[in-house]
């Protein structure tokens, strides 16, 4: 997508007539045109921040409308996310130095402006602290030692439930897997037990 203004088009080496006010929308222009300096990439920053400002904002400028043939008062901004609380912080800043005031402020040129637009959520949001692996990525032997326990520990707990369960209903149970007489192996005599 390309802005193209040619209300104040100029073709270099070009002798410009002199004219009582500058050309321009007034609401767009930077003040260093609306005080008859000449324009430049840093002027048309500025018509392209507000012209950005516009889009997200909904119809206002970030200075309030100027009015043809004013002398505009340039106070302190509209935040962007005044206006549009949704947008993120780092949008508002980069847009912010688009439309400085101060010529010196703004970026070097549209290319860095372009950049910070394309990068800025990448240093708007903060880090991100790497997450934790689960126990199974970072040591699997632990991860199986430590199931293998806790099913031991459950088979445990079952198989004490059962006997416990067992004997109180048949008293007998513990004789039951005892035999009732034993041979002596080395005599072959058979032992009672009681």
């Amino acid at each position: 997508m390309k802005l193209i203004d040619l209300g104040v088009a100029r073709l270099p080496h070009l002798e410009d007539t002199p004219t009582a006010s500058p050309p321009g929308t007034p609401s767009y222009m930077a003040p260093e045109l609306l005080s008859g300096a000449e324009g430049d990439e840093k002027s048309d920053q500025f018509a392209l921040g507000v012209a950005i400002y516009r889009m997200f904002s909904g119809g206002p400028y970030p200075y309030g409308e100027v009015e043809p043939f004013c002398r505009p008062r340039f106070g302190k901004p509209v935040p962007l996310t005044k206006l549009r609380p949704d947008l993120p912080a780092w949008l508002d800043r980069a847009l912010a130095r688009t439309f400085t005031l101060r010529h010196e402020d703004r970026y070097k040129d549209v290319l860095e402006f372009i950049f910070e637009l394309e990068h800025g959520e990448d240093r708007g949001r903060p880090k991100e602290s790497p997450q934790r692996q689960p126990l199974y990525q970072r040591n699997p032997l632990k991860f199986w030692q430590a199931v293998t326990a806790i099913l031991a520990a459950l088979l445990i707990a079952a198989l004490a439930a059962l006997v416990k369960r067992n004997g109180t209903e048949n008293p007998s149970l513990h004789t039951f897997a005892r035999p009732a007489s034993v041979a002596h192996p080395t005599s072959g005599t058979a032992f009672q037990r009681r």
